[in-house]
């Protein structure tokens, strides 16, 4: 069972790597439109866009080192969640036109990679 204070524990510290990851894309030139949007299906960690393409983005972070373990926690079912929410996030703010893709970016103390298109 999880207490109240291991949840805000556990936020504070992905919302610090998820800074992390924001610093990351600014600097790829990314325009940050949302970061930690939550709706009734679940919650997308960034959505950007780059250029023309509306990005929805999976922050992962693995504090053992293992950069793989990061990438392969977006499991189909998290994919699923996903896919719901920018579906929602699209509608609701009428952005039916832009091209949409989800990327994943894994990271470790010491990497990050970055997935672009990682999965539909």
């Amino acid at each position: 069972m999880k207490t109240q204070h291991t949840e805000c524990n556990r936020r504070f510290i992905g919302s610090s790597h998820e800074r992390r990851a924001v610093s990351y894309l600014k600097r790829k030139y990314y325009i940050i439109r949302d970061v930690n949007y939550r709706c009734r299906f679940g919650e997308i960690d960034i959505i950007a866009t780059n250029g023309l393409e509306l990005v929805f983005v999976e922050v992962k972070y693995r504090s053992n080192g293992q950069i793989n373990a990061a990438l392969e926690a977006v499991n189909r079912k998290k994919q699923s969640i996903l896919y719901k929410c920018a579906q929602y996030y699209v509608l609701q703010h009428r952005l039916q036109t832009l091209p949409c893709r989800f990327d994943v970016i894994g990271m470790t103390e010491d990497e990050i990679v970055h997935i672009e298109d990682a999965f539909m």
